[in-house]
């Protein structure tokens, strides 16, 4: 892939991250040629955000989407110290505790680890609100 394969926006938000002054005209080439100017790669790019996505057939997502959703699932809170605690695939912070897992996850999790309980709706209601 190449800058040229990015939106606009995205484009814009690259500038931005790299601490670049941002064209006049935010159209995509003057959006690539000021990165360019920056001395901006794509591995600079791929650095920061990670490697570009790869294009997965609509089936494919479909067919993980089905497996996902057979197995029941559990709303979990940390109640843990940490500013970030990441396992199995799910991410909790000091700002969002709550996540929905899969129910052997959450099994899992609460037999592996201290700090993660069942949560309920009214939780999180209550929390972001």
């Amino acid at each position: 892939m190449a800058f040229t394969d990015l939106e606009p926006a995205e484009l814009e938000q690259v500038v931005k991250d790299f601490d670049l002054e941002l064209p006049t005209r935010k159209t995509k080439n003057s959006l690539v040629s000021t990165l360019d100017k920056g001395g901006v790669t794509w591995e600079d790019y791929e650095n920061l955000y990670g490697a570009a996505p790869v294009e997965v057939e609509e089936e494919k997502i479909e067919e993980v989407k089905k497996k996902e959703s057979n197995e029941p699932t559990v709303l979990l809170r940390m109640t843990r110290e940490n500013p970030v605690f990441q396992e199995r695939g799910y991410e909790w912070t000091r700002t969002h505790p709550f996540q929905v897992v899969k129910e052997s996850d959450a099994e899992f999790l609460i037999s592996t680890y201290e700090g993660f309980r069942p949560a309920l709706p009214s939780e999180v209601k209550e929390y972001y609100s």
